[in-house]
């Protein structure tokens, strides 16, 4: 039988029903945004969402195509950012020359300011503006209302591009500011340091500050400072990390520390130590810093040399530790972990981690999503299976909360972390923290999860509505994308009737070699209401000739597989609340006597989740045996 399974002399085998939860009445469903201009087809080359305005109306997107209708003389050497308007359907190119060419540069990172009206994005490109002159990552920003470019990484003198290469924009909560690194020696008074510096862009009273300043004031000594963190709620804080030794009275142990720097105040903290101000355990180094959105707290992640991590790994292992600015202590939150980053409200901390002990029933092996409860300590596993009790059984990352709190996201190559919807690859999730549910957002309108291949990098509107996210799956829109290359979807939930629909299939066990055998399919659909655009595929092994098929409602197609299968499929429309259809497959037996057939027969509707998914696929098989 191979790939049909076990030979059955009955009429049908029937796959039992998988489980007995009620079915959901909505659902996610995406929708194409990296769309060529004819909107068609996805975008020819690999395009990657960016961001998601706050309202969830636009997303922001970039990559290197050339059929979205826009000119661009040489679609080798630059790559553009795009904003698609949800409501209208518009696409306008950001980064666009004053001559209306394409930028002739790579973007390293674009987001929107939090209006929407503007992006902000850093970019190797040199002819978005006529100051910039340097040849090097500048930070710019871009007003969609009037379609003109701002240079912010400009010297001190107004004229141009700084003399170094700036990148890592960061904007402030009210749109105010954007903080940066920067190569740069001339943005501000003389820098001499000749390392990397952080600043901040004033964009009501276009100043520009230096942040990483030493303890009279002026630039930090040499070593490299970076944007690792954020701001706080009110702009007026900002965490940073910084190799420099003299950003503090006392020098730090650690070879690059993390910092706050008071902006109102004029004051800079030092974050990477211990409750008693003396150096952590393991004398590490401070990595990406999360500052909590009052500003009174800092999660940041520890490098910490560990003999014991058996190569090829680097004999390093990450922390996660917790610095109250307020009450100056600092607390281990888990070992072996990354990417810290705050509940909108402050309460708790979402954390990477591989460890396999932070909490009960985590036996995956795998990288796991966490949470941390900043008031108790607590820790809880976020990528959980769909009993809840257990780990998903695969990696899990990327998580991002709602402006709200609400939910909380993640990418996931499990299986298993709900059990309405079979996955296959990365998807995207969603955790309600109130009840700690969890549904799959990366599905098409026939309510199928993409096949695999979701990005890592997503973004999510404030009222969590609408997600935009990449994926390479051909599954996710009826508008094909180009084949093999990641494309941009936003998802929203859609409401839909639920119904639940079955396939029985009747074939007879023996048939005699060179004549006809005849299949009937029957499609029920038993749920309390209709289900539309109703679809059947039926696929029967090599050893049949010609086939034929009919439907009492709708229409059927046949196509041959590569393999030799020959594939029915048909579209039946709408199938209402106890209602059936059916389908006569007729074909001539061409297999030696001996020989076992074999076909699967599998049907879905549009919008259509089943409570019930087990019953919608039956296989069955018939011997062929010699004629009398």
């Amino acid at each position: 039988m191979g790939r049909f399974g076990a030979a059955v002399t009955a009429a049908a085998l029937i796959v039992s029903a998988a489980g007995c939860e009620p079915a959901p009445t909505a659902a996610w469903d995406s929708e194409l945004v990296s769309a060529n201009a004819a909107g068609t087809l996805g975008a020819t080359g690999q395009m990657f969402v960016r961001d998601i305005s706050a309202d969830g109306t636009k997303v922001l997107f970039s990559g290197l195509a050339p059929d979205l209708g826009f000119p661009d003389s040489d679609l080798r050497v630059g790559q553009d950012a795009y904003v698609r308007d949800l409501v209208s359907g518009t696409v306008v190119r950001v980064t666009t020359s004053s001559t209306g060419d394409g930028a002739n540069g790579t973007i390293a990172s674009a987001r929107f300011t939090p209006d929407g009206n503007g992006v902000v994005l850093d970019t190797s490109a040199s002819n978005l503006g006529p100051s910039d002159t340097n040849g090097l990552s500048d930070i710019y920003l871009h007003d969609l209302t009037t379609g003109q470019n701002q240079l912010l990484s400009v010297n001190a003198a107004g004229t141009g591009s700084g003399n170094g290469g700036s990148a890592v924009p960061v904007i402030s909560p009210d749109g105010n500011y954007v903080a940066f690194q920067s190569n740069a020696a001339d943005l501000g008074p003389a820098d001499t340091n000749g390392a990397s510096d952080v600043y901040i862009r004033d964009l009501v009273a276009d100043t520009t500050e230096l942040v990483s300043v030493d303890v009279t004031g002026t630039h930090a000594g040499g070593g490299a400072s970076n944007v690792t963190g954020g701001f706080s709620a009110d702009g007026t804080r900002l965490a940073f990390g910084s190799l420099a030794r003299d950003l503090v009275p006392v020098s730090p142990s650690a070879s690059n520390a993390a910092y706050v720097r008071d902006l109102a105040a004029g004051t800079t903290t030092l974050v990477s130590v211990a409750s008693d101000g003396g150096v952590l355990p393991g004398d590490g180094a401070a990595q990406a810093a999360a500052l909590s959105p009052d500003g009174t707290k800092v999660a940041f992640e520890y490098l910490v040399f560990d003999a014991s991590v058996p190569p090829p790994s680097p004999p390093f292992r990450k922390e996660i530790h917790l610095r109250d600015l307020s009450a100056g202590t600092t607390s281990l939150v888990a070992p072996s972990s990354g990417k810290p980053a705050f509940a909108p409200d402050g309460s708790a901390v979402v954390f990477e981690s591989t460890a396999g002990n932070l909490v009960g029933g985590d036996g995956n092996g795998q990288n796991d999503v966490f949470l941390y409860r900043v008031a108790t300590g607590a820790v809880e596993l976020v990528s959980t299976d769909a009993s809840g009790a257990h780990s998903a059984a695969g990696a899990s990352a990327n998580a991002v909360f709602s402006a709200d709190g609400s939910v909380l996201g993640f990418t996931s190559s499990a299986p298993n972390v709900v059990s309405t919807y079979p996955a296959t690859g990365q998807n995207l999730y969603l955790r309600h923290i109130a009840d700690d549910t969890t549904e799959l957002v990366s599905l098409n309108e026939k309510g199928d999860a993409a096949a695999g291949g979701v990005g890592a990098s997503w973004r999510i509107a404030a009222d969590g509505a609408t997600i935009a996210y990449s994926s390479a799956s051909k599954t996710l829109d009826r508008a094909n994308p180009a084949a093999g290359t990641a494309q941009v979807y936003a998802a929203r939930v859609v409401d839909f009737a639920v119904g639940d629909l079955s396939v029985a299939v009747t074939t007879p066990s023996e048939v005699t070699a060179g004549t006809s055998a005849t299949t009937t399919i029957e499609i029920t659909n038993a749920g309390p209401e209709a289900v539309s655009g109703v679809l059947l595929r039926h696929v029967v092994t090599v050893g049949y000739g010609p086939v034929a098929a009919t439907a009492t409602a709708g229409t059927c197609t046949v196509t041959s597989s590569s393999a030799g299968e020959q594939i029915v499929d048909c579209a039946l429309g709408a199938l209402g609340t106890n209602a059936d259809a059916t389908v006569t497959v007729t074909a001539t037996v061409t297999a030696a006597p001996g020989a076992t057939l074999g076909s699967v027969s599998h049907v879905k509707g549009s919008r259509h989740t089943d409570p019930h998914p087990g019953d919608n696929t039956a296989t069955a098989s018939t011997s062929v045996i010699a004629p009398p």
